[in-house]
């Protein structure tokens, strides 16, 4: 615990501009739906727009600083002595609950918005809820997952260079293009050999329980940081 506080003392910038971008990015939303609303005329539903950019934009961020940070807090503590058995699991600690800190400050937001709705959008039909974002059931697994990430792409950037970012940025590009694309392939009703895996794949992983998945993401991570311990446990030092 010790260690991991010194790690969050360390970090404090780094902490201090993941709360300056909530605030920034959810002030943003907020103004971007008054103008929707009272300027553009979309007045049929609103959504948390507030919400939505307080808790994605810094995810985003937060994903990609923990990768380029963790080499930098790495190299900083073994040169000035502190070993690597104690050194990882504190960085890794404190990121986890720098991440868990974020999520908390964005339900905070989010109990703001919803005060907002009732002043200033009374009556208007709100879209998709996302206080169910704020569950520990769903918190715990994502920020492990957050970590667990930021710490195999911190090795890796430590072990090739600059080539994790690629692989990174290959990632995201998956992540928040080729899957929905992928989902509407597999709608669509085309019939190939990659698309029947594809919709088999997705009928495996949607038998699951919710739990179940939950679980399967907490399991999957715990592996992710046993293999970035394991590239760092004898990475050397890069000054």
């Amino acid at each position: 615990m010790k260690e991991i506080k010194r790690q969050l003392y360390m970090r404090w910038e780094e902490i201090m501009i993941y709360a300056i971008l909530e605030i920034g990015f959810f002030l943003f939303g907020e103004v971007l739906l008054w103008i929707v609303v009272y300027l553009v005329g979309e007045k049929q539903s609103i959504i948390q727009a507030g919400t939505a950019m307080a808790v994605f934009v810094p995810m985003f961020v937060m994903n990609f600083a923990g990768m380029n940070s963790l080499p930098l807090h790495f190299n900083t503590a073994v040169s000035l002595g502190a070993t690597r058995r104690r050194t990882v699991p504190a960085i890794l600690g404190a990121t986890l609950v720098i991440d868990l800190a974020a999520v908390w400050s964005a339900a905070l937001f989010y109990h703001l918005e919803k005060w907002i709705f009732r002043i200033a959008y009374a009556g208007f039909p709100v879209e998709d809820d996302l206080g169910f974002l704020f569950q520990w059931k769903y918190i715990f697994p994502v920020c492990l997952a957050i970590v667990a990430l930021n710490g195999l792409f911190g090795a890796l950037f430590l072990r090739v260079g600059k080539a994790a970012f690629t692989v990174f940025w290959i990632l995201w590009i998956v992540v928040f293009i080729g899957i929905p694309r992928l989902g509407h392939w597999i709608q669509s009703g085309q019939d190939n050999a990659f698309l029947r895996v594809c919709r088999k794949a997705v009928d495996m992983v949607f038998g699951f329980s919710e739990m179940g998945i939950l679980a399967g993401v907490v399991a999957v991570s715990a592996v992710v940081i046993f293999v970035s311990w394991m590239l760092l446990r004898r990475q050397q030092v890069e000054v």
